[in-house]
């Protein structure tokens, strides 16, 4: 809480027109469009619109299954790892989304009751995070 980093995109028109525009955000990973509205000889304007994945796990500590809903993501392949605490690749759920929201239902009753992270890859981006499985 209260961390925030500067972003600062430069954009440079065909002409050698530079303008920087500042971001001010959170520590976490953000993607960045760039949408060019704009540029002639005198002028450069773009818009910009920060987009910031977001992954929600429940039940936490899950029991049955484990509900993943992500937002922001981009469409296409969603690529899902498993790992028991000890680094131990234990299941594996690759998806396809044609939407940038998607909701899954993991069954984890075929696991033994521990911590165990899942990795979700999404294009360049792979985001971690921690659940329990407690039976």
């Amino acid at each position: 809480p209260g961390d925030s980093v500067s972003y600062y995109i430069q954009a440079t028109s065909d002409l050698g027109k530079t303008a920087l525009h500042p971001i001010m955000g959170s520590a976490d990973a953000h993607r960045f469009y760039i949408h060019q509205d704009t540029i002639d000889e005198d002028t450069i304007s773009v818009r910009l619109a920060e987009v910031q994945q977001k992954v929600r796990l429940f039940p936490n500590p899950a029991n049955d299954r484990l509900t993943l809903v992500l937002t922001n993501f981009l469409p296409g392949a969603v690529h899902f790892e498993i790992l028991s605490i000890q680094g131990i690749l234990v299941k594996q759920l690759h998806v396809n989304s044609s939407q940038e929201w998607f909701r899954t239902d993991i069954p984890v009753s075929d696991l033994p009751a521990g911590v165990y992270i899942v990795f979700i890859k999404n294009g360049d981006v792979t985001i971690k995070n921690r659940f329990v499985v407690a039976h």
